[in-house]
């Protein structure tokens, strides 16, 4: 049995996980997901006023809009986030769903 058969809906194998590209909630950088890993981005913070998690951010946004205590990256007091941010956990976008691809038995 292929391995592509192993794909869960909605999610990639993680090889093609890392060439996937994201982009700053905050100045909108887009990179792939490995430059992402190699430069140190954040990957979700917490915004403590509304409860709600969010993700990603770039090194130059998180020094800027992020604080870090016991319990990781928290968006800094005062700061906002841009409009159109979208939680982490909520549904993805139609135009960025995977398809669970055909397995060759």
């Amino acid at each position: 049995m292929s391995d592509k058969c192993d794909w869960a809906m909605g999610a990639k194998r993680e090889d093609d996980w890392y060439g996937e590209v994201t982009r700053c909630v905050f100045c909108g950088k887009e990179a792939v997901r490995q430059q992402c890993v190699d430069e140190d981005w954040t990957p979700s913070f917490w915004d403590t006023a509304t409860e709600t998690e969010y993700g990603h951010a770039c090194p130059d946004c998180s020094l800027e809009h992020l604080d870090v205590d016991e319990d990781g990256p928290l968006l800094k007091p005062g700061h906002v986030l841009p409009a159109g941010c979208v939680p982490l956990g909520d549904p993805v976008p139609p135009d960025r769903r995977y398809l669970k691809p055909p397995c060759d038995n």
